[in-house]
C-alpha cells in the first residue's frame, strides 16, 4: 500500500456541495458508485446515519457528516472490490 506525499489526506470527491436530505445524497451515492451492490450503498447510508444520531448535529451538519463518513467506507469497499476482481 503506497503513503500519501503529505500528511495532508485528498478530500473525499463530492458530487454536489450539500444535498437535501438522506434520499437525494442515497440516490446520488448509487450512481456515484454504480460498480458497488445498490444494497450495500443503502447500508452504509443507514448505518453512518444511525451513528450520528447520538451527536446532536443540525440537520445540514448531519448530512455532511453522513456523506463523508459513507464516501470513505464506500471508497475502501471499492478498493477491496477492485483488488478482489484483479486477483481472482
Amino acid at each position: 500500500m503506497t503513503q500519501p506525499a503529505s500528511n495532508e489526506s485528498a478530500p473525499l470527491p463530492r458530487c454536489c456541495p450539500t444535498h437535501p436530505d438522506l434520499a437525494t445524497l442515497t440516490e446520488h451515492l448509487v450512481h456515484n458508485y454504480r460498480r458497488l451492490p445498490t444494497h450495500a450503498i443503502v447500508d452504509t447510508v443507514w448505518q453512518a446515519h444511525t451513528a450520528t444520531d447520538i451527536v446532536g448535529l443540525s440537520t445540514a451538519d448531519r448530512l455532511e457528516t453522513v456523506e463523508l463518513i459513507t464516501r470513505y467506507q464506500l471508497e475502501v469497499l471499492a478498493r477491496y472490490h477492485e483488488e478482489s476482481a484483479t486477483a481472482g
